[in-house]
């Protein structure tokens, strides 16, 4: 068999009490169509198997050690996250968090912003499940067994990162508005000055919806922020293309 198709689990067993439990789970894995090698360890507790995953699953192997008559002890965790304001979001983080090899299952709550994940700490670790949350185009904001409340810091430097970019982008409106009422200007001249502005600001404000909307994309889904992006990016491409198409057709018309 390829060495890419074998993969090792760690799966912490309940229940045992003597030599003989631990005969009869390692059996009943070893029994299991897909496993290659099964190791039970009455003193640590815990399970070793080394398995296929395009035979079996975690799912199967737990399944397994619970026909034996015993269980399987998982590691529960309760995630905080942020930036989910509808019922896509949901959906985007819970599959991003059940695509994780590992993730025995994942509920997320949009109400409260939590996510409520059952995984086996020997294949993923809070780290992954972070990078994954931040990968789909949301915020880890730590953990409600954190001593120190992560999510009031972030959220405080959150609101005031985007009361400062509101600031920025309102008081460019409010520039490329007044230029428009300068008198006697060369438009040609003008459109290019606001195209200038107008792109780099553009593209920092609307990082966390282009971030978010690609993370969804990458999902398979659809949310909010996948059609603000569009919307957005349909408006600013159709700005740039109007910039340089009126100039060619002034010059067509002054040539004429």
């Amino acid at each position: 068999m390829a060495e890419e198709n074998k993969k090792e689990i760690e799966l912490e067993i309940s229940g045992m009490h003597c030599a003989t439990c631990a005969v009869t789970v390692e059996k009943s894995l070893s029994s299991t169509p897909g496993v290659m090698e099964s190791k039970v360890n009455l003193a640590t507790g815990k399970a070793r198997v080394l398995y296929d995953p395009s035979q079996v699953s975690v799912s199967d192997l737990t399944g397994a050690v619970e026909k034996s008559g015993f269980s399987v002890r998982f590691e529960k965790a309760v995630i905080k996250v942020g930036g989910m304001t509808c019922a896509s979001c949901v959906q985007t983080v819970q599959k991003a968090l059940q695509t994780i090899d590992g993730v025995i299952s994942a509920d997320v709550n949009l109400s409260n912003e939590r996510a409520y994940v059952t995984y086996n700490p020997s294949l993923v670790d809070i780290k992954k499940i972070r990078d994954v949350i931040h990968n789909a185009g949301y915020q880890f904001l730590g953990t409600d067994h954190d001593e120190i409340d992560e999510s009031e810091k972030l959220r405080e430097r959150e609101l005031k990162q985007q009361l400062f970019k509101i600031i920025i982008g309102f008081g460019l409106s409010l520039v490329l508005m007044g230029m428009m009422y300068i008198p006697d200007h060369d438009m040609h001249l003008l459109s290019y000055v606001q195209l200038i502005i107008t792109t780099p600001v553009l593209f920092w404000l609307g990082t966390p919806i282009f971030r978010a909307a690609f993370g969804a994309l990458r999902n398979k889904t659809l949310n909010m922020d996948v059609m603000y992006a569009m919307g957005i990016s349909v408006a600013y491409l159709a700005s740039v293309l109007g910039t340089f198409s009126n100039r060619h057709i002034n010059e067509f018309l002054d040539e004429s």
